[in-house]
């Protein structure tokens, strides 16, 4: 992998204090460019941030660590 820009860990230290790392990886986008993918978890949401090479954001998507549970109806049991 090649080394992070220090804007990237700024950013991450600024904005996930309570976070972590699931996972980081360097790529190249179909034109040749070197993003940054970052995993971080932090209060049951998992966020998922792009990076460009000069360690400026790109994306920032969320998603839950756990899915919700659907449930039509009351609870178990009930009519």
């Amino acid at each position: 992998m090649n080394k992070l820009p220090h804007h990237v860990f700024t950013y991450i230290r600024k904005h996930f204090r309570e976070g972590y790392f699931r996972n980081i990886e360097s790529v190249r986008d179909k034109d040749g460019h070197l993003l940054f993918r970052a995993k971080i978890y932090e209060n049951e949401i998992i966020h998922h941030l792009e990076f460009n090479a000069q360690g400026r954001l790109l994306k920032h998507e969320t998603e839950p660590v756990f899915e919700e549970d659907y449930y039509e109806g009351g609870f178990y049991g009930e009519e």
